[in-house]
């Protein structure tokens, strides 16, 4: 998602078209956003692009993909579910060796779990809050809890992947009954810092 920006009404000509106004609020967002997506590739290509720590498709479902950083048929060790924002890509959690909170988890033998956000498609054009703040999340819990045992995971959610998550317990309890599901949240809304 491109962040908005809010242009002077009497600086754009026939201002009074408030069409007009919106659609060059959106043409100034989509070139920053693009060009932001092209500083991004360069990055890349000289070799300064995120060195993402490998890891497994523990799980492909309609608008999410569940990674885990560990081997199936580990059984040590807590499970720590990640939940970076819907329009954040998942390497915020994991930069590089020396700035990765993924690493610093399996390095403390944490089992890890990421869900990423996939791209939407015509597919998932019709997804809203209850698909992103309930179902994807709670279906990465039942795939998690499948693969390992265990139906509490530590849960770690960064700006709005930390904010979704906290209406789901109640809607959990109420859909299962049972209070064991969530045990630890933690929000973090600050940039990790080493």
């Amino acid at each position: 998602m491109a962040s908005t920006i809010h242009l002077l009404p009497w600086a754009l000509p026939n201002a009074s078209d408030h069409r007009l106004t919106r659609r060059a609020a959106l043409t100034v967002t989509e070139w920053l956003d693009e060009a932001r997506r092209g500083i991004g590739r360069a990055c890349d290509a000289i070799g300064f692009g995120p060195q993402e720590t490998p890891y497994r498709v523990a799980a492909e479902f309609r608008g999410a993909r569940l990674r885990a950083y560990f081997r199936a048929g580990n059984t040590s060790g807590p499970v720590l579910l990640i939940i970076p924002a819907p329009y954040k890509q998942p390497y915020v959690w994991d930069l590089s060796p020396d700035l990765s909170v993924v690493r610093r988890c399996v390095g403390k033998g944490l089992r890890v779990y990421l869900l990423e956000w996939l791209a939407p498609t015509k597919a998932e054009d019709s997804f809203g809050l209850a698909e992103y703040a309930f179902h994807l999340p709670r279906t990465a819990l039942q795939v998690i809890e499948a693969q390992t045992g265990v139906s509490a995971p530590v849960l770690a959610g960064h700006s709005l992947g930390g904010t979704l998550p906290r209406s789901l317990p109640l809607s959990i309890l109420i859909a299962r009954g049972d209070s064991s599901w969530w045990t630890h949240l933690s929000h973090l809304a600050s940039t990790v810092v080493q």
